[in-house]
This record gives C-alpha cells, structure tokens and sequence, in this order.
C-alpha cells in the first residue's frame, strides 16, 4: 500500500561515513523503492553528533523518513526535538508496562504522543506485547504499533510477501 514502508536501524559507523547518504540513495535506487518508503531508525544519542544530524537532514531532503528509536530512554532534551532531523518518534515499550492502569505512567504516554503530534510527528509504540496493551494503546491517539502480538521479526526475504499482503488489506 502507500503507506507500506521498509524500517531499518542505523549505525553510529554508519553515520559517521560521509557517503552514507549516497549509500542509501544507491541502495533505493537499486532496489526499485522511493525515498518515502524507507524509515531509517537512530538511537537518540546519535542525534546529539554534528555528522549524523548532517547526514539525517540530507537523507530526509531525499525524502527517506528519520526515527528516534526507544524514545525516552536516551538523552534527547524536550525543548530540542521540535529542531531534529526525524518524523517519526518511536516510543519505548517501557512506557507501556503502565498504559492502561490509572497513574503517571499512562500520564506520560499521553503526553508524550500529544506532543509528539503537536509537532506533526508519527508516533509508533513499541514492544506491544499483550491484548491489553494493543486495546490500552487503541484508546490514544498513537495510531502505530509494532511488537511480538502484532508482528515477528523476518528475513529480508519476507519483505515483498509482507509488502503485498499490506497492499491487498489497505
């Protein structure tokens, strides 16, 4: 579907290559897939180095999508993440150990995915492990999910079947 996309992690050696760019562009180019089909996933203390906020920023003028993996684990400050490189925030699973029991903890997912969307970013939870989480999370307004009841892990082989079964259900 047009909203299918392949996600990959990144490597701080990856980042620090100043062809990585070129790397990728290659890569899309080769494989057949558009830029906006590609979400390329960093830790949030890669984004605290000059090259790799470099890279990122000429990665997402290709159009190739950035994600902060396991948001709120890391060292990104609040007050800086209007001004990153990314689309996409991927919140850490530990912020659904709470979600859906009265307390802080759902306080702050809530809170973390309104800001999230008030600066227009995608927001996924991660490690959704339990019905009761996916029907918790259904309830916010977090839209994506990705974890062990919703989805395995695959080989690359798998990419095309699974890219066809999303485009036959969307």
């Amino acid at each position: 579907g047009g909203d299918a996309y392949v996600a990959v992690n990144v490597s701080p050696l990856q980042l620090e290559d100043e062809a990585f760019p070129e790397l990728v562009a290659g890569a899309l180019d080769k494989a057949g897939l558009e830029p906006r089909h590609l979400l390329l996933e960093v830790t949030e203390g890669l984004l605290l180095e000059e090259r790799a906020r470099t890279a990122l920023h000429t990665l997402r003028h290709l159009g190739v999508r950035v994600a902060i993996d396991d948001f709120g684990t890391g060292y990104s400050s609040l007050s800086r993440l209007g001004d990153l490189p990314i689309d996409t925030l991927k919140i850490d699973q530990a912020f659904l150990r709470g979600l859906g029991v009265e307390g802080q903890q759902s306080a702050v997912l809530h809170a973390v995915i309104s800001l999230a969307h008030t600066l227009h970013l995608t927001t996924i939870a991660e490690g959704v492990e339990t019905v009761e989480q996916l029907a918790a999370l259904r309830l916010t307004s977090c839209g994506l999910g990705q974890g062990y009841l919703l989805a395995r892990p695959g080989a690359i082989e798998d990419i095309p079947a699974r890219l066809a079964l999303n485009a036959a259900v969307s």
